[in-house]
């Protein structure tokens, strides 16, 4: 029986980067707590660019890549087409040392691809999504229970099978770190209430948050970051992480409160900036065993190393670079 440190589950998908300086990061007018900044384009404009690069991405992916150059043992568990994208996707895994025996092929649907539009003079981005393959990814207790494995690191999953992947693998015993995607926190409180105390870490930026709070209590008012972690944690996961970019990160385990913020450099593309935060700090709060303030150190030094490059998964930076690193 094989055994991992980590298996990631979620998407797999082929990432084309789009960079443009001809959009608009602007404050939503309608002040909804839950998208409180746009980027737009002119309405029939067509825009072009000399700065576009074909990668990889996916959660599980992205994180399967950062957990493997960390020094634990991974697989991911995903879904891809039997085409030259999921052959490229497999092939990237592969490369980065990521085992693919639990990766799902579908023979009938195309490999995922997402559009990422990044604004120049933000580095901000909109993700423009086809999840193909990964819409019919179904995972059952005996599959998961061909392996052992530490930790199951679950990222967004697009398949309407969800709630049943995350019974199983919570019947595993395995520790479950979770950074629920937009089907998990559209489902809201009411779905979710029953899951989260299956969870070890649950991982959400503050935008995520909010809308999670706001789903069990429209009326809610209360949006300052200690108030939110102390809601989240009643729910009942383990330990709460919640990002705000550039603003920092906090850590709550139900009795300190951990924060970190990223130096002052600007960032090239803040894409898979999540991924890499969430995998590096599960990653290493496994290897450092629950040393937070390390973790979150750590994490936040990965997710800014990434961002200095495009994609998601090309800066991430290898257990041994990652330690000696300095905050910039």
């Amino acid at each position: 029986m094989k055994k991992f440190n980590v298996v990631t589950i979620g998407t797999a998908v082929r990432d084309v980067v789009f960079y443009t300086d001809e959009g608009e990061v602007f404050k939503n007018p309608k002040k909804d707590p839950a998208k409180l900044e746009l980027l737009g384009f002119e309405h029939g404009a067509k825009m072009k660019s000399e700065d576009v690069y074909f990668t990889f991405g996916g959660g599980a992916a992205n994180a399967a890549v950062n957990f493997s150059g960390l020094g634990l043992k991974t697989a991911a568990i995903a879904g891809v087409g039997d085409d030259m994208d999921g052959k490229d996707i497999l092939l990237n895994l592969k490369k980065n040392k990521v085992d693919t025996s639990l990766i799902k092929t579908d023979k009938k649907n195309r490999s995922g691809l997402s559009f990422l539009t990044v604004d120049k003079n933000s580095n901000e981005h909109v993700v423009f999504v086809y999840y193909g393959a990964n819409l019919t990814l179904n995972v059952n207790p005996a599959d998961l229970n061909k392996f052992n494995t530490d930790w199951f690191y679950v990222s967004s999953i697009a398949s309407p099978a969800w709630p049943q992947i995350m019974k199983a693998a919570a019947q595993t015993g395995s520790r479950i770190a979770w950074n629920p995607g937009a089907t998990q926190l559209r489902s809201g409180f009411k779905k979710l209430a029953n899951l989260l105390p299956n969870i070890e870490i649950l991982l959400v930026n503050k935008d995520e948050a909010t809308e999670l709070i706001l789903s069990k209590n429209p009326r809610e008012k209360r949006f300052d970051i200690k108030s939110i972690l102390k809601e989240l944690f009643a729910w009942g996961p383990g330990i709460v992480v919640i990002s705000d970019g550039r603003k920092g990160a906090w850590i709550y385990d139900g009795i300190n409160v951990y924060f970190d913020k990223p130096g002052p450099q600007k960032p090239k593309d803040t894409t898979g900036a999540g991924d890499c935060f969430g995998s590096t700090f599960v990653g290493a709060l496994h290897k450092t065993k629950y040393d937070f303030k390390k973790s979150i150190d750590l994490a936040t030094k990965n997710a800014s190393a990434l961002v200095d490059h495009p994609g998601a998964q090309i800066g991430l930076l290898k257990w041994q670079k990652l330690i000696k690193t300095k905050k910039k």
